[in-house]
Protein backbone atom coordinates (compact mmCIF):
# COMPACT_ATOMS: atom_id res chain seq x y z
CA UNK A 1 0.00 0.00 0.00
CA UNK A 2 3.04 2.49 0.77
CA UNK A 3 4.18 1.88 -2.62
CA UNK A 4 1.16 2.79 -4.10
CA UNK A 5 0.86 5.90 -2.16
CA UNK A 6 4.17 6.75 -2.74
CA UNK A 7 4.02 6.28 -6.71
CA UNK A 8 0.49 8.42 -6.56
CA UNK A 9 2.56 10.86 -4.94
CA UNK A 10 5.44 11.08 -6.98
CA UNK A 11 2.81 11.00 -10.48
CA UNK A 12 1.24 13.87 -8.85
CA UNK A 13 4.53 15.87 -8.66
CA UNK A 14 5.23 15.37 -11.93
CA UNK A 15 1.95 16.20 -13.50
CA UNK A 16 2.35 20.09 -11.18
CA UNK A 17 5.71 20.37 -12.61
CA UNK A 18 5.24 19.59 -16.31
CA UNK A 19 1.97 22.00 -15.94
CA UNK A 20 3.77 24.99 -14.70
CA UNK A 21 6.38 24.65 -17.00
CA UNK A 22 3.80 24.90 -19.77
CA UNK A 23 2.14 27.67 -18.10
CA UNK A 24 5.62 29.66 -18.30
CA UNK A 25 6.00 28.60 -21.86
CA UNK A 26 2.53 29.73 -23.05
CA UNK A 27 3.25 33.25 -20.65
CA UNK A 28 6.80 33.68 -22.22
CA UNK A 29 5.41 33.03 -25.71
CA UNK A 30 2.48 35.56 -25.50
CA UNK A 31 4.88 38.11 -24.22
CA UNK A 32 7.23 37.58 -27.23
CA UNK A 33 4.95 38.51 -29.38
CA UNK A 34 5.75 41.93 -31.42
CA UNK A 35 3.15 44.79 -31.14
CA UNK A 36 3.01 44.21 -35.22
CA UNK A 37 2.14 41.12 -35.63
CA UNK A 38 -1.50 39.51 -35.75
CA UNK A 39 -2.78 38.12 -32.52
CA UNK A 40 -6.08 36.61 -31.14
CA UNK A 41 -6.07 40.04 -28.99
CA UNK A 42 -8.34 42.67 -30.68
CA UNK A 43 -7.19 45.68 -31.88
CA UNK A 44 -9.57 48.41 -30.90
CA UNK A 45 -9.23 50.52 -34.01
CA UNK A 46 -10.66 53.95 -34.99
CA UNK A 47 -13.79 52.33 -36.70
CA UNK A 48 -14.13 50.18 -33.05
CA UNK A 49 -14.05 53.33 -31.08
CA UNK A 50 -16.62 55.12 -32.99
CA UNK A 51 -19.01 52.23 -33.09
CA UNK A 52 -19.00 52.11 -29.56
CA UNK A 53 -19.43 55.41 -28.46
CA UNK A 54 -22.47 55.14 -30.66
CA UNK A 55 -23.59 52.34 -29.16
CA UNK A 56 -23.37 53.38 -25.93
CA UNK A 57 -24.98 56.90 -26.46
CA UNK A 58 -28.24 54.69 -27.98
CA UNK A 59 -28.70 53.35 -23.97
CA UNK A 60 -27.00 49.71 -24.73
CA UNK A 61 -25.22 47.81 -22.19
CA UNK A 62 -21.20 47.80 -22.08
CA UNK A 63 -21.02 43.61 -23.55
CA UNK A 64 -23.71 44.38 -25.89
CA UNK A 65 -21.53 47.14 -27.53
CA UNK A 66 -18.41 45.34 -27.06
CA UNK A 67 -19.86 42.13 -29.08
CA UNK A 68 -21.35 44.07 -31.68
CA UNK A 69 -18.50 46.25 -32.33
CA UNK A 70 -16.30 43.78 -32.39
CA UNK A 71 -17.78 41.89 -35.04
CA UNK A 72 -18.98 44.84 -37.10
CA UNK A 73 -15.53 46.57 -37.23
CA UNK A 74 -12.82 42.95 -37.79
CA UNK A 75 -10.94 43.26 -41.05
CA UNK A 76 -11.36 47.19 -41.54
CA UNK A 77 -8.49 49.19 -41.57
CA UNK A 78 -7.60 51.15 -38.49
Amino acid sequence: MAKKTLALFLVCIVLLAAMVNLGEARNSKMSSKSPGTKSHVFNKSSCYKTCYETCKMEGNSSIKCLIKCKFDCVGKAS
